[in-house]
């Protein structure tokens, strides 16, 4: 397990954070500021210490393969609708009767999967075909494998509910909190209709029901943190126990004991998320310096935390909720007091412009701290977030105390519990209305890219230098502010590298096609994926300048991903075959191109991508009509000197034959099947190089007629499966090199 690898180096650090903190006890039992600041440094070196002891490096002897599990489910599953799964974490997991070192993500597939499985069950599934999941497979791109070792899960299988049994269910209190959140999800449901999904990630931490478009305007807006449990919502819930157990007459002492093991009860209900987890440590520290009569200052209290959270788990300080939350806490306070300098009400000019005052300046405070790792986390910032969140955010919090009560109430009268559950209602639908205008407007977000690490140690050294725990004078806080705003900036325009040449990169979206061609530093896509992200994204963290979209078909695992790029890049031309209106093109690329400069291409046409570089269209002729989708691809053939790719999307045998010219580099067509690259065709085009873009053998792709076809034009042969993104550079001379992101295995 997770605490295996992470024992030697955990604790080592572990020691050295306690003994700081020792020190600062027994020598420093009043003080704080500068000493607390000094606390809090030597936590993060601790920390980034058992990282790099760690190095995040899973179990060097999976096998891959099929396996009858036994496991137990560790957290509560992820029911994911859409999909028609859920997700279940196992741990204590056996393949074929023998030990795994770490945890098991299984997925099992069907709609009986979607209410059977809970938290604490011991079950078996049989024919698992478990393997080692992928890693980062696209430059600048999502490392599954590693967010997933962060949870200690080592290995990923997918099952039905037909080959899955539960042996036993859960015991002891921890399932019986589980239990009980069920019990509240339905309550909440029930009370809050349509605003359901963002009251249950609300109040319990579930954001299942919460829709990928509602959470995109969060994030583009800057209030996402209002529907993930952070230490906001712990903060107002800490208080409302608070003042409920003071109308009791309780002691001071025991008040916070209730209210520590309510709060606690309350992280494990929610999922014990890095945010919560941190928020309950901090009250934790408060309250024991509280009845120590210790000083307890917010930074000392951040540091302990730390050193306490990542002690369980050194990965943590890659995962991004993690250290945006910590951030955001770390912004606070180090840089409210500055800028409440710049934005501040002079004294006696009323509370409400205090009040407003506050509330800005601990806003830009935490946007302006945070504005690094969500640049590197997201590629976008939002540019609207300040006055967004100032008028969502006092909504959100009195939808916490409203929403509260309305399920507390629901037990002892339902229609009471529905007048206090409508306000919080409107709350949200006020939310919602104002995130969904804002984040369609042009100016919402600006494209970002992730900061080099000696930028990102130059803005928090000059954070720490803003805060009043370095620096006792007003003036070398504001030069620090100015500082660090001046460097956002140079990292955020600084031009990238300009390629002067010609580079085609082959993205691995799955089962899907997704190219990007790098023309003299200008870059164009030939089709978009499925709908996850990963072309927006690697255009995004690669700074680049897109002029225009090719998409071959319309068909999802080519156009999916269409709206999420033209959604970044609004001033995008798109390419489509002249036949686009005579195929089945569905509603949502339909929507994506709503609007938008559509050009049709046809056979014969040419677009000259940068100096000396073109795109000769060779498929589908003019007025072509396509038996189906596939018979009317775009087929295109890049042009550099005497180096030439061939780039054919999925068009089949019946056609392929017509469409083929010489070419350096051919995109295989249709992933590998054996429906298409015919020989006929190969002996035309006469391949060096053949790139497929594949997923995992899905649908028998693929498929070993294709690749005997390639051997014997003497190709080599390059998955996106096996190889990761594949980047292809062409030279005018006829030259061809390429990289890939890994080596397959064996």
């Amino acid at each position: 397990m997770l605490a295996q690898y992470a024992r030697v180096s955990g604790v080592v650090w572990l020691a050295l954070g306690a003994l700081l903190l020792g020190i600062w006890g027994v020598f420093c039992l009043r003080a704080h500021g500068r000493r607390a600041f000094c606390v809090l440094l030597a936590a993060i070196l601790c920390g980034f210490a058992g990282y790099a002891g760690l190095r995040g490096r899973l179990p060097q002897n999976l096998e891959p393969g099929k396996y009858e599990v036994e496991g137990t489910v560790a957290a509560v599953p992820s029911v994911q609708a859409v999909k028609v799964r859920v997700v279940l974490t196992l741990s204590d997991v056996t393949l074929n009767g023998a030990p795994l070192e770490g945890r098991l993500r299984l997925y099992v597939y069907g709609t009986d999967a979607l209410n059977r499985f809970a938290y604490g069950q011991r079950i078996r599934a049989s024919g698992v075909n478990v393997k080692v999941p992928d890693g980062q497979n696209n430059p600048g791109g999502f490392d599954f494998r590693a967010y997933l070792w962060r949870g200690g899960v080592s290995m990923t299988g997918s099952s039905t509910p037909v080959k899955t049994a539960v042996l036993s269910e859960g015991q002891g209190i921890v399932s019986a909190i589980y239990r009980l959140r069920a019990r509240l999800a339905a309550r909440v449901d029930a009370l809050f209709g349509d605003q359901a999904d963002v009251m249950r990630a609300l109040l319990l931490g579930d954001r299942a029901l919460v829709t990928e478009e509602t959470y995109d305007d969060f994030r583009t807006t800057g209030i996402a943190h209002l529907i993930a449990l952070s230490g906001l919502h712990v903060g107002c819930i800490a208080l409302m126990l608070d003042a409920l157990l003071r109308l009791l007459c309780l002691p001071r002492r025991a008040v916070s004991a209730i209210t520590l093991v309510l709060l606690t009860g309350y992280a494990v209900m929610a999922g014990m998320s890095a945010s919560i987890v941190r928020a309950v440590l901090m009250y934790a520290f408060a309250a024991a310096a509280r009845e120590a009569g210790y000083p307890g200052d917010l930074l000392t209290r951040l540091a302990a935390a730390f050193v306490v959270q990542l002690s369980f788990n050194s990965l943590l300080v890659r995962d991004t909720g993690f250290t945006l939350s910590y951030t955001a806490v770390f912004g606070l306070v180090c840089l409210t007091g500055a800028m409440r300098a710049l934005f501040g009400a002079r004294d006696g000019e009323g509370r409400i412009r205090k009040w407003v005052a506050d509330a800005i300046s601990a806003s830009a405070a935490i946007q302006l701290a945070s504005v690094p790792l969500v640049s590197s986390a997201f590629f976008s910032l939002p540019l609207l977030s300040i006055p967004v969140n100032l008028l969502a955010v006092p909504f959100g919090l009195l939808s916490v105390y409203l929403g509260a009560g309305a399920v507390a109430v629901s037990g002892l009268s339902l229609p009471l519990a529905r007048i206090l559950a409508a306000p919080a209602r409107v709350c949200w639908a006020w939310i919602r209305l104002l995130a969904a205008k804002t984040a369609a407007l042009p100016f919402s977000s600006v494209t970002a890219r992730a900061w080099p690490l000696w930028a990102g140690i130059a803005f928090f050294a000059l954070v720490g230098i803003a805060s009043p725990y370095l620096t006792g004078s007003g003036k070398a806080r504001r030069w620090a502010l100015s500082l660090l705003a001046l460097l956002a900036a140079a990292v955020l325009l600084w031009p990238t590298a300009r390629n002067d040449g010609l580079t085609v990169t082959f993205l691995d979206v799955g089962y899907g096609d997704a190219a990007v061609i790098d023309a003299r530093g200008t870059a164009y896509a030939v089709d978009c994926g499925r709908d996850n992200g990963v072309l927006a994204d690697y255009l995004t963290a690669s700074r680049a300048d897109l002029r225009a979209v090719f998409v071959s078909h319309p068909d999802t695992d080519h156009s999916g991903g269409l709206a999420s790029v033209l959604k970044r890049y609004r001033g995008a031309k798109v390419y489509v075959p002249e036949c686009w209106e005579r195929m089945e093109v569905g509603a949502a690329a339909e929507a994506a191109l709503a609007g938008r400069r559509v050009v049709s291409l046809c056979a014969g046409d040419r677009v000259e991508l940068a100096k000396d570089i073109v795109v000769e269209v060779l498929w589908p002729p003019e007025d072509f009509v396509p038996a189906e989708d596939n018979e009317g691809s775009l087929v295109l053939r890049l042009c550099y000197g005497e180096a030439n790719a061939l780039l054919t999307g999925d068009i089949p045998n019946t056609v392929d034959r017509l469409a083929a010219e010489e070419a350096e580099v051919l995109k295989v067509a249709h992933h590998g099947s054996r429906y298409a690259t015919t020989a006929e065709l190969l002996s035309i085009v006469r391949p060096r190089l053949a790139v497929i873009s594949v997923d995992g053998n899905l649908f028998g792709h693929p498929t070993q007629e294709v690749l005997d076809r390639l051997a014997a034009v003497g190709a080599e042969v390059l998955r996106t499966d096996l190889h990761g993104a594949v980047t292809v550079t062409l030279e005018p001379d006829g030259r061809v090199a390429y990289e890939t992101m890994r080596v397959p295995e064996g």
